[in-house]
């Protein structure tokens, strides 16, 4: 809004898709940990150390602003485009020169001294062979016999489609599909 109290950018709106009653459900909660005075105190500084005055108008969509430049390239027979800067993206530079040693300090007050963010993570899982488990798909052989017996009985539809691939393989069947 201007000083004649005239909309220049829209404010744009909120959706909020409202839940059924069904959907509705208590969670129990686990009981957290809470931040002493001291490391809201910090949260704080950081915060206001970190606050500017917000502008719609100052961020320009970088995918939108890629599409422009790609025009524009196919247009004026250019090679490549123009790479685009993402404003979107905080700026890690600014951010640390603003604040200087607070974020550690900030650090030393939540985590405990011996701990290492870049530390060891747990073990990825093994496949299953490399474990010693079993084989993912099970070779199962039916005798000549018991194929028959599914045939008078009418059941072969019951049968697995693996498990009547590899009957077709044990009596020279050609097995497609």
């Amino acid at each position: 809004v201007d000083e004649g109290q005239a909309q220049i950018a829209a404010p744009g709106f909120h959706g909020i898709f409202l839940p059924y009653a069904d959907d509705i459900r208590t969670l129990d909660t686990p009981q957290l940990p809470m931040a002493s005075n001291a490391q809201v105190d910090k949260m704080k500084e950081i915060v206001h150390k970190l606050h500017f005055k917000y502008r719609s108008d100052a961020f320009e969509n970088p995918v939108l602003q890629q599409h422009y430049r790609n025009l524009e390239a196919l247009a004026l027979d250019l090679m490549a485009p123009e790479h685009v800067e993402d404003h979107t993206m905080p700026n890690v530079n600014m951010m640390d020169q603003r604040l200087g040693s607070l974020a550690q300090e900030f650090r030393d007050l939540v985590y405990p001294a011996d701990y290492n963010p870049e530390g060891k993570t747990a073990p990825k899982r093994k496949p299953a062979e490399a474990a010693g488990g079993a084989e993912k798909k099970p070779k199962v052989e039916m005798s000549e016999d018991e194929l028959r017996g599914h045939v008078q009985k009418g059941t072969l539809g019951k049968l697995t489609v693996p498990v009547l691939k590899d009957a077709c393989k044990q009596f020279g069947v050609k097995v497609t599909g």
